[in-house]
């Protein structure tokens, strides 16, 4: 018998059903094939309702068991189940209750929900959103970056999710994210006046993008986050400055340096053995080597950390970025200087024998706050009032202004640096393919190496 509540899908309906509530059941009568409750041993429990009954386990505590032999006493369940029988067939569910009332209520439920699919007309069921994100992460994976960006992704929607506990997706609501930024905006101790605007503005892009994404696939009707406003933080953000020749090579110096040195003023009394000053050069070394090669390639550092050996041709003097690295999303080549070249090639052979597949520079990307130390380290100020703050991705403007103070025009070093926004000549009455784009850069390794000599000579 088909319950009442469980008639003909509405017509219209393609797709995926719009996870709304579920109608309210109606009390389904038992079926003639339902059998009468399982019997129990008397005097444990008052008896329960027909169809409901309590499972029994074996008993793990007795001497057969512990023996090894056959149990014969069993042990009644606390939790109540039902096994209705639809079409010959029986299905053991548990209520998940204990107390009768709510084991009935739970019980009606779940018969109607059996019968349902059985025959083929279930009602659209609720769904988590734990389910829902696991499917917009993996719908990122067509043409939306590699794997380290889908789950950067999945925890930027988790972190913001997270200020207001909802389960299912029809209880989304844009008070959660309004909860996300009073929660950011409060002070903390590296941040006296909270997260920056321009991190918000990520969060709300990721969360708009998320809302979308559950409307276009007919998961809710209208996202509750298009109303989420965008705050831009371009005209509050912290302008970036670029190294001078001199800034950057004691900046190198002091990269590699640093390690050592913090482990001699560390370890006054144990002193570091040779094995260990062995990997603190090593880690210095790798991690100068990221900077340099960040300004004077122009490669962004999250490129650069998805970088293979296969992907670099040290006869060529480039480096291959396929469209799942790139921040385009298109193929590109990342032009090197001869000197930078070398280093690197040097850099792949000390890595020995192995797979292509491996990372150029695994681990060796420093964060903001390891690089602020190799700034401290190096004497240079993060902050300058007049041409801006220092961070890692200075290193790619440092690498647009050294083209720029070699004579290198506009046209040449916007192609460098692979930007996408660019003007009509060089778009569309210019081929690129005419273009001697290593000249620059060779331009550029003679300058580095005049002023690496200058800057030795006046220590």
């Amino acid at each position: 018998m088909t319950p009442p509540s469980l008639a003909a899908p509405v017509l219209g309906r393609t797709g995926i059903q719009v996870a709304d509530r579920p109608p309210p059941l109606r009390l389904v009568s038992p079926d003639p094939g339902d059998e009468p409750s399982p019997s129990r041993p008397p005097g444990k429990r008052s008896p329960l309702p027909p169809g409901l009954y309590r499972p029994t386990t074996r008993c793990k505590r007795c001497a057969a068991c512990w023996a090894g032999k056959k149990c014969l006493s069993k042990i009644e369940m606390k939790t109540i189940w039902i096994r209705p029988c639809i079409g010959g067939k029986r299905y053991p569910r548990s209520t998940g209750c204990r107390d009768v009332r709510n084991a009935e209520a739970a019980a009606r439920k779940i018969r109607a929900e059996i019968e349902a699919e059985v025959r083929g007309i279930a009602p659209p069921k609720r769904i988590t959103i734990e389910d829902a994100l696991k499917d917009f992460v993996r719908s990122l994976a067509s043409g939306r970056g590699g794997a380290d960006q889908q789950k950067a992704v999945e925890k930027i929607v988790k972190q913001v999710l997270a200020a207001g506990p909802v389960r299912f997706v029809d209880e989304l609501h844009v008070g959660i994210y309004d909860a996300w930024v009073a929660k950011a905006r409060q002070p903390r101790p590296k941040k006296p006046n909270g997260l920056a605007k321009w991190t918000i503005h990520m969060r709300a892009q990721y969360i708009r993008r998320f809302g979308k994404w559950l409307e276009d696939t007919d998961r809710i009707h209208k996202s509750p986050f298009r109303t989420v406003p965008l705050i831009s933080g371009a005209t509050s953000a912290k302008r970036k400055r670029a190294l001078k020749f001199d800034e950057l090579n004691t900046l190198l110096t002091a990269t590699r340096r640093r390690p050592i040195d913090d482990a001699r003023r560390e370890r006054i009394h144990a002193g570091v053995s040779d094995r260990e000053r062995v990997r603190l050069r090593k880690v210095g070394r790798r991690r100068a080597l990221v900077m340099r090669t960040i300004a004077r390639s122009g490669i962004r550092p999250n490129e650069l950390r998805q970088v293979t050996i296969a992907y670099f041709d040290p006869a060529d003097q480039t480096i291959f970025l396929p469209a799942h690295v790139a921040k385009a999303k298109r193929d590109e080549l990342v032009y090197l200087t001869p000197d930078l070249s070398r280093r690197l090639a040097a850099l792949v052979r000390s890595m020995g024998p192995g797979p292509d597949s491996r990372r150029l520079f695994p681990k060796a990307i420093p964060n903001s706050r390891t690089f602020d130390l190799d700034m401290a380290a190096a004497g240079l100020p993060k902050e300058d009032l007049r041409r801006g703050s220092l961070c890692l991705y200075s290193m790619r403007k440092t690498f647009s202004t050294h083209l720029s103070m070699c004579g290198v025009d506009d046209e040449m070093g916007s192609r460098l640096m692979r930007h996408a926004l660019k003007s009509l000549k060089a778009r569309v009455y210019t081929d690129a393919g005419l273009l001697d784009l290593r000249e620059p850069m060779r331009l550029l390794d003679q300058r580095d190496r005049e002023e690496r000599r200058k800057w030795r000579r006046g220590l």
